[in-house]
């Protein structure tokens, strides 16, 4: 496993931002803030919120391996 997925892996499960963080995630953009959002969007289930909107509505969408 490389340094970049160790540390994307460390924030999916714990939440925890490396003081490390590798310089791909970095410069990517990632923050404590959107490290954050993408720990607490990664708990969910987007089924559940996903059924509720109306069919046609426009929506952005992550996902995480």
């Amino acid at each position: 496993m490389t340094t970049d997925h160790a540390a994307a892996a460390v924030l999916r499960v714990t939440g925890a931002f490396p003081d490390n963080l590798p310089a791909q995630l970095r410069d990517a953009g990632l923050t404590r803030t959107s490290a954050r959002f993408f720990y607490q969007a990664g708990r969910e289930d987007p089924v559940a919120p996903a059924g509720a909107l109306p069919h046609r509505m426009p929506t952005l969408d992550s996902c995480s391996p």
